[in-house]
């Protein structure tokens, strides 16, 4: 059980700078000394649109499902007052669809353990991201169940391309809503001008096994 379970998060010491062969870039970046990162998604140039234009100078930020901590960092840059990135400790604490025949529901635990290592990539790439940029963001590991007993608040919240990878995601918004002093934003990916074409993109598979029904027992 995480010290959330005691109505604190469970803040870490910062990493040491990671290898870069060792990262995965969920978003991409701009670093200082000209080096930039691509990532499989890239919102450069449009993080005031993806959060819907929210205000966060002088704000405290909780950044839930931080990933690679773009957003993180994005909020740093336009003056958050503090910025707070969370992500699961282990694939094992993530819902997902339960579908019959996958592996993730025969046996979650060896399901999360041959799949943590992706996991561990993405948490090399914020820690690279964080040493190279000289950022200040706090960063706790904690699942969202722990967030209902979380004393602390925020005055906003950003989930991020998070609730469509998950198998319960109306309790997501509840643990994310929780939390928030004044503003709670879900936003997903990709961003487009033409409200039209804007979708949610599962990175998970969605989708049964042939011949397959829905596991829920």
């Amino acid at each position: 059980m995480t010290e959330a379970s005691h109505g604190s998060l469970n803040y870490i010491a910062p990493r040491d700078l990671p290898e870069k062969q060792s990262c995965y870039f969920y978003h991409s970046i701009d670093l200082p000394e000209g080096e930039s990162i691509g990532g499989a998604w890239d919102i450069r140039g449009r993080f005031s649109q993806y959060i819907g234009g929210c205000d966060l100078r002088g704000r405290t930020v909780f950044d839930v499902g931080t990933a690679g901590g773009f957003l993180s960092f994005s909020s740093e840059l336009e003056g958050a007052a503090a910025v707070t990135a969370l992500e699961v400790p282990s694939l094992f604490n993530q819902t997902r669809v339960p579908f019959a025949g996958r592996e993730y529901v025969l046996n979650k635990r060896e399901w999360a353990l041959k799949n943590d290592s992706g996991l561990e990539r993405a948490k090399n790439g914020f820690w690279y991201c964080w040493h190279k940029l000289n950022s200040s963001v706090r960063v706790c590991y904690n699942t969202l169940d722990d967030l209902y007993s979380v004393d602390e608040r925020f005055d906003v919240v950003l989930a991020g391309a998070l609730l469509e990878h998950l198998g319960d995601p109306v309790s997501a918004i509840g643990a994310i809503c929780r939390l928030a002093r004044e503003t709670a934003i879900i936003a997903f990916t990709p961003v487009d001008i033409h409200a039209e074409n804007a979708y949610l993109r599962p990175l998970v598979e969605w989708r049964p096994e042939p011949h397959a029904s829905p596991h829920f027992g």
